[in-house]
């Protein structure tokens, strides 16, 4: 179809693919801004068809509808066929699923994801804006569960080149469902839908954990009205990456409530702690690295491995972001720690 919406169809122009309708149907906010992205690539591209998008843009959306797949009428069998070989189909045979969709989606198999947002403690008010900046949380829960088969929950904190999707995307937190896990991944200030800010200390984790595992009706009333589980009283387990380092380690020694371990994935700041300090920790925590993570890697593990209860995992071949060179080996790890 033309710029204006007018005048004839191209011959390969398939009915039903307006951007904007995309953009209907999808209202979780990487749904929102991955449509967006599509209504800017189709825009570009006039008169083409929306069917001619890259194959990045392509992956992306398959990858989404995919997830998202449970929440369609008639579930899978609705996306059939519409994915071809280097292009995208149709949308039509999606046309007025868009009820269906929300902010509860289909994570890897074995979970299902929801996301949402909690006000963060510890940071500057919003300049204007009579409200705390927000953090972006994605929970992913057991299929059809209603409450955690654990009494801790496991909560994942993502590197400087990542945000949490990344946890999502690599499928570890939806086999961590498959396992009985409810988990929960942030966005930290800075990245991703969080709050551009970048927090100067970790007031706002702290404030955000208390938030998720305290017993607070407010919090609870909001993570389920997202299609959440609501995980109050619940303890837990910190996983930290590369960047992140620099809010989770210094829990290691000012325990907050309900802190039970520490996963660690070659974090930043470990070299801010002495002999004695780590000799005092009375957590367990596990120190995964990779193999071939010669500098960040060996220097967290030389620093972490001082305390008192750990275990320490290298991934073969593994690079910095070892969870990202074997996803299945490190949920396998998390599991079995």
């Amino acid at each position: 179809m033309g710029p204006s919406g007018s005048g004839p169809k191209s011959a390969n122009t398939p009915p039903g693919t307006d951007p904007s309708a995309l953009m209907g149907m999808m209202t979780n906010p990487e749904s929102r801004k991955l449509a967006k992205h599509l209504s800017r690539t189709a825009a570009m591209m006039k008169p083409k068809v929306l069917g001619d998008i890259d194959d990045a843009t392509t992956n992306k959306l398959q990858r989404l509808m995919s997830r998202q797949n449970s929440f369609l009428p008639g579930g899978h069998n609705k996306l059939n066929g519409l994915f071809g070989k280097n292009r995208l189909n149709p949308l039509k045979a999606l046309t007025g699923s868009g009820s269906s969709l929300s902010g509860a989606f289909a994570g890897s198999d074995g979970g299902k994801e929801v996301t949402f947002t909690l006000e963060a403690p510890g940071l500057p008010e919003l300049q204007g804006k009579n409200r705390a900046p927000s953090i972006f949380v994605r929970q992913v829960v057991p299929k059809e569960a209603t409450t955690n088969g654990h009494d801790y929950v496991l909560i994942f904190l993502h590197g400087a080149a990542y945000t949490s999707a990344t946890w999502s995307e690599l499928g570890i937190l939806g086999e961590l469902a498959r396992a009985g896990f409810i988990s929960y991944a942030l966005d930290i200030p800075g990245f991703g839908d969080s709050v551009k800010t970048v927090a100067g200390d970790n007031r706002w984790l702290t404030g955000i954990i208390d938030q998720l595992i305290s017993d607070n009706e407010k919090v609870s009333k909001h993570i389920t009205s997202a299609g959440g589980v609501s995980t109050a009283g619940k303890k837990f387990v910190l996983i930290t990456a590369s960047m992140s380092g620099r809010y989770a380690v210094p829990l290691l020694f000012n325990k907050p409530a309900g802190l039970i371990g520490m996963i660690t994935v070659a974090p930043v700041g470990t070299n801010k702690f002495k002999k004695e300090q780590y000799e005092k920790v009375d957590i367990p925590v596990c120190v995964i690295y990779g193999e071939e993570d010669r500098k960040l890697g060996e220097e967290s593990k030389t620093n972490l491995i001082q305390i008192p209860n750990h275990k320490l995992v290298v991934v073969p071949g593994g690079s910095h972001a070892a969870y990202k060179s074997d996803p299945k080996f490190f949920h396998q790890q998390v599991v079995k720690w």
